[in-house]
């Protein structure tokens, strides 16, 4: 296909250099960022990719995560232990960041985490 249309090829070609790109941004913003900071923009992630946003019968928004990943996953994408994770979900959940129940995620306070990413 390649070969037959050089159209595709450089489609092809661009959507390749776009997503290295994008992965070479990520590990440089890691490398300069604490751990609190990095499982923030992780869940910052996890909340653009699958979070739904909802009210609760006071009004107060908050974002809901439906069967979220394990935290071995989610320290992974953070680059941290997943005992860092736990314990930074644990804090969070004390301060009312946060709230897990069974498999979902709930975040409670979602600007204060976006705010954590920058430090």
């Amino acid at each position: 296909m390649v070969k037959a249309s050089p159209e595709f090829a450089f489609a092809l070609l661009r959507e390749a250099t776009k997503k290295i790109r994008m992965g070479n941004r990520k590990v440089a913003g890691l490398s300069y960022q604490g751990m609190k900071s990095r499982v923030a923009t992780t869940l910052v992630q996890l909340m653009d990719e699958r979070g739904m946003r909802m009210r609760e019968s006071s009004g107060k928004a908050f974002v809901f995560i439906p069967k979220r990943p394990k935290l071995q996953f989610i320290a992974e994408m953070a680059g941290v232990s997943r005992e860092s994770v736990s314990r930074t979900f644990a804090a969070w959940a004390r301060a009312g960041i946060v709230r897990t129940k069974k498999k979902d995620l709930f975040i409670l306070e979602e600007g204060m985490v976006r705010r954590m990413i920058e430090g």
